[in-house]
């Protein structure tokens, strides 16, 4: 039993086929280290030719846009309690 092909799908799934799992990759991004490390990580595949090199531009931006909030909720989080021992 299969479907016409569509965007997400190739076929539908029938009774019996086993079910389709991805692979899901983890790494700790709490803090401006844990950004840098991965950076790091990314950096090292593309020189190694393990990772294409837009791939890796396109994983470092986002790295970016996640430490730039990591930064600014940090220094949102000091004025707050700056703000607190004035009052």
């Amino acid at each position: 039993m299969t479907a016409e092909k569509g965007p997400k799908n190739d076929r539908l799934a029938v009774f019996g086929d086993p079910p389709t799992t991805t692979r899901r990759y983890r790494c700790k991004l709490d803090s401006l280290g844990d950004i840098r490390r991965e950076m790091g990580r990314i950096y090292r595949e593309a020189r190694s030719e393990k990772l294409p090199t837009g791939e890796a531009s396109r994983l470092v931006f986002m790295l970016a846009s996640i430490g730039r909030i990591i930064a600014d909720s940090d220094l949102e989080r000091r004025i707050q309690q700056l703000e607190e021992r004035q009052l």
